[in-house]
């Protein structure tokens, strides 16, 4: 079943992958963001989808102010953390982005999280992980967010765990601590569609790969296909051009052949 084109749309709305410093380094500096803050105006694109990084706010912060760029969160960062996790041990990564925040949303943060204090010391991973989303939630009030994204690696091993709780409560804690719709990434929407159906959870939007090669859609290309019959909310399509190997205008035929209306494009800045 094909989804219905939003009232008065007939593309595919697309949005920026704002790219992490290992990535493209030149990001962080002042070139950089003039650059994308070029190309993002050139292609028409208002929207991005971001991993939070302090070294790159300056820049995000540039463009949402110079091209009004809203910028969605996908949280928590788990690359990041794994590596200051490494450096700093699992306790001192966590602290390190606490001492991040202003007082006032340290102090909410502790007061919302008291009761999971004992899971949090045992290191639970649910636990971490909602507490991780939160401090990093708290820096896209200012960009103009509409939809928070929990990181497809967190929602990937939560059908693995068959376990919805932390689902349950990322989309709770999105909605009504943050006014945003809470949206999930997967690697994995032929599973997801189903463990949703089960579960009776309805997110806002679902960001996953999808493509004419099937890149990336798991378990296969024609089980994400059919996945779209079982879904009920909209779907926001990832690695559309398959690391440039699909034609932008090819990729955005194949979304529209299956009523996909919004995706996230690479900026090639």
């Amino acid at each position: 079943m094909k989804q219905s084109p939003p009232a008065g749309r007939d593309e595919v709305q697309l949005l920026a992958r704002l790219p992490p410093l290992q990535e493209d380094p030149d990001f962080g500096t002042s070139r950089g963001q003039k650059e994308y803050a070029t190309v993002l105006e050139a292609e028409g694109v208002r929207d991005a989808v971001w991993m939070y990084e302090p070294a790159v706010i300056s820049t995000v912060q540039a463009l949402h102010d110079e091209i009004g760029l809203r910028v969605h969160p996908m949280v928590p960062n788990m690359r990041a953390y794994l590596r200051d996790a490494s450096e700093h041990g699992v306790v001192g990564a966590a602290l390190l982005r606490y001492r991040r925040l202003v007082l006032a949303d340290k102090l909410r943060i502790a007061t919302h999280h008291l009761s999971r204090a004992f899971k949090a010391a045992r290191r639970d991973f649910a636990t971490g992980v909602l507490i991780m989303a939160d401090m990093e939630l708290v820096h896209f009030r200012r960009y103009g967010a509409s939809t928070a994204f929990l990181n497809a690696s967190v929602t990937d091993l939560v059908l693995a765990m068959d376990d919805p709780q932390l689902i349950r409560e990322f989309l709770w804690l999105s909605e009504r601590t943050y006014g945003l719709e809470g949206g999930l990434a997967t690697y994995n929407l032929g599973v997801l569609a189903e463990r949703l159906q089960a579960w009776k959870i309805r997110p806002a939007v679902i960001a996953a790969p999808f493509n004419a090669r099937g890149y990336l859609m798991n378990p296969s290309i024609e089980e994400c296909e059919r996945a779209l019959a079982l879904l009920q909310v909209p779907v926001l399509a990832t690695h559309i051009e398959v690391d440039g190997l699909v034609q932008r205008q090819e990729a955005i035929d194949y979304l529209r052949d299956h009523g996909i209306w919004r995706a996230v494009a690479r900026v090639e800045a």
